[in-house]
């Protein structure tokens, strides 16, 4: 430990230039980017300058990891480091503490003193927070950290990993088309977390060990070759029934709620065509949800549905569906469809989904600074509420507001995932009329309280006519 020591207080040393850069670029984010949230004034030319700040932080931790790297680089075998009693693993503990202390914790004291300033606790969102620092770890700092321990210089560095990310981008692009609506496994972030971080750790180890350049870029190749395959398999139903069944298996059957089929979509129901691409079409079944609570909300709600006649067989992957009060609306291709216009089938459809029940009420008189929902602040800014929370993802509440000018309005509202360099969610309050000072808002938060799963047959109908219109 006490070499690790030493190789960080070394690099620190060597790359204090850098390190005040970094830290001016950290600083001026904090006092830029409030600056743009929803209520303030508008200025194009500020979101601008945070937009390229934003860059700049990207490109510091290049910098600063790659030069940090380097300063006893890995490649070759004339290194000045491999003469002196270097132990590889107090090499790399130092410059694991290095990505630590000079890249990461500087960046999280930025972030706390964004949600200070906002006026949040930064531990008010404990888990939130620490999935946030995961995902920049395994995102961002993680992979160029292996990327320059295989590399020789900072050009060869960023050429290295702009080439390896085109040729990912562009893969992706390709084997991903028209697999956007199919459902991933509820456990899939924790899959990939645990087994392509264990990876990238393990060809570092072995970089630092063995120092077999040439092995350890094939490996990183391989890495993300199974990374693309296991995205399009795994994460979005590639490998069909085994994801199928896996799905299937954490839904368990809730046996007071069922499926109806019913005769008909209720024509207010049919409304307008999704934007779909060119080979899907919609399908608007009337199908119902019996004994769902009134309080409950539903939340990530996919389906899976066969259709069988006498020649044809359909069955698609598990995929997004919207589920209203007399229809489930989902995509299916528009050739097959045709085929099935014709004809009687028979028709299986599961569903499953996440139930969400009120948690906790949070009642407020609406003034320039008042409690929100989530641990969070609200402002009235102009006759409109603005609220403000840490680092949340996805997280449902339910809103009412008595206005001044009598209106009430209550909508069902998503905070957008929190893992940016900003870790302030903003959101605009949307009610009808104008808010004014000592008006009442109540908001009220809901939780999952489990995955459930159900299931309907329907035989010989002409699912053709259920194109929605």
């Amino acid at each position: 430990m006490r070499q690790a020591t030493l190789v960080l207080w070394k690099d620190v040393r060597h790359l204090w230039p850098e390190l005040c850069v970094y830290a001016a670029l950290l600083v001026a984010f904090a006092i830029a980017a409030p600056q743009t949230w929803l209520g303030r004034t508008p200025n194009s030319v500020l979101a601008m300058f945070v937009t390229l700040l934003k860059l700049l932080i990207a490109l510091s931790w290049l910098v600063l990891i790659t030069r940090a790297v380097h300063a006893d680089s890995l490649v070759g075998e004339e290194q000045f480091w491999i003469t002196r009693p270097y132990r590889w693993r107090s090499l790399l503990g130092g410059k694991a503490l290095f990505v630590a202390v000079c890249v990461a914790m500087p960046f999280v004291v930025m972030q706390w003193a964004m949600l200070l300033g906002a006026g949040l606790n930064p531990f008010a969102a404990k888990a939130a927070m620490g999935m946030s620092l995961l995902r920049f770890s395994l995102n961002t700092w993680l992979p160029l950290f292996v990327a320059a321990s295989v590399t020789e210089g900072l050009a060869m560095t960023f050429t290295f990993i702009a080439g390896m990310m085109v040729t990912w981008v562009g893969l992706l692009t390709f084997i991903m088309s028209g697999t956007d609506m199919r459902m991933s496994p509820p456990y899939s972030l924790g899959v990939f977390c645990l087994l392509f971080g264990g990876l990238l750790v393990g060809i570092l180890m072995y970089q630092y060990a063995q120092r077999r350049t040439m092995y350890s870029r094939l490996a990183i190749a391989g890495v993300l070759a199974l990374f693309l395959l296991m995205i399009f398999g795994f994460d979005r139903g590639g490998f069909g029934a085994p994801v199928k069944a896996l799905i299937r298996s954490h839904y368990p059957v809730n046996n007071s709620l069922r499926l109806v089929f019913a005769a008909h979509v209720p024509y207010d129901e049919r409304g307008e065509d999704m934007q779909v691409p060119g080979n899907m079409v919609e399908v608007k079944l009337p199908v119902q949800i019996e004994g769902l609570p009134g309080e409950a909300k539903l939340r990530d709600t996919h389906i899976a549905v066969a259709i069988n006649t006498a020649d044809i067989q359909y069955a698609s992957a598990w995929q997004s569906a919207n589920v209203s009060e007399h229809a489930i609306r989902f995509l299916m291709p528009k050739d097959l469809l045709e085929r099935f216009a014709a004809v009687d089938a028979n028709v299986h459809l599961e569903l499953v989904a996440d139930e969400l029940r009120p948690a906790r009420v949070v009642s407020s008189i609406v003034a320039e600074k008042f409690p929100g929902p989530m641990n969070g602040v609200c402002s009235l800014i102009r006759g409109r509420v603005y609220c403000q929370y840490a680092y949340r993802e996805w997280v449902p509440t339910q809103m009412e507001a008595s206005t001044c000018s009598g209106a009430t309005a209550a909508t069902l509202r998503h905070v957008p995932a929190g893992t940016v360099p900003d870790p302030v969610v903003n959101e605009a309050i949307l009610s009808k009329g104008k808010v004014c000072a000592g008006d009442s808002m109540r908001f009220t938060e809901y939780q999952s309280v489990g995955g459930f799963r159900v299931a309907v047959d329907a035989a010989m109908i002409r699912v053709g006519q259920y194109r929605a219109r």
